[in-house]
């Protein structure tokens, strides 16, 4: 295999990691509110620009690493390339496929694995953060789900849970959003 053919790869790589991107932001743009009640909470989109990046160079190791003319001696740096291709597509997955709508009074979760959730505001009782990264909400001692507190309307969904009543911890400073 010569040079080109590696451009070759690492351009259909690009170009993938590219057009994910752009279909991403453009379901984002028709999914996302700009109410108050009405919105979508999404993971960080470094997740999502860094597991692209890491997914493309990774894989590019790896398929260089495994053409002809194979060496045992590359195996454990294959296995390694592979490794870190294989964690950084989950993070793929991770930031395409979770989110949390809020609409008035309903929130749909879109959970990893499994089927989507619709649970309604009042059923939830309380929720909890720290530091921002996290937001935990609860119904009774149960938790419902966790949502990345740096997501994307993470500060939204705090507000939007002390609007509707639900009992929040006292260090937020609400109206401020300064939630941390």
């Amino acid at each position: 295999m010569n040079v080109t053919s590696y451009f070759g790869v690492a351009i259909v790589v690009i170009a993938l990691a590219l057009t994910i991107g752009f279909v991403r932001k453009k379901a984002e743009k028709n999914a996302s509110g700009t109410d108050r009640m009405n919105f979508t909470l999404r993971p960080p989109k470094m997740i999502l620009i860094v597991s692209i990046v890491c997914a493309a160079l990774f894989g590019l190791v790896f398929i260089i690493l495994l053409v002809p003319p194979y060496n045992a001696e590359n195996l454990p740096m294959i296995l390694l390339a592979l490794g870190f291709m294989i964690i950084a597509a989950c993070f793929l997955y991770y930031s395409l496929r979770w989110k949390l709508v809020v609409a008035e009074d309903v929130l749909m979760l879109t959970p990893l694995f499994g089927k989507k959730l619709e649970m309604q505001v009042r059923d939830i009782t309380h929720i909890e953060t720290r530091n921002a990264n996290y937001i935990r909400v609860y119904s009774d001692d149960t938790k419902l789900f966790s949502a990345p507190g740096l997501s994307q309307g993470g500060s939204k969904l705090v507000s939007y849970f002390i609007e509707k009543g639900v009992r929040a911890p006292s260090n937020i400073n609400w109206p401020d959003n300064n939630w941390y």
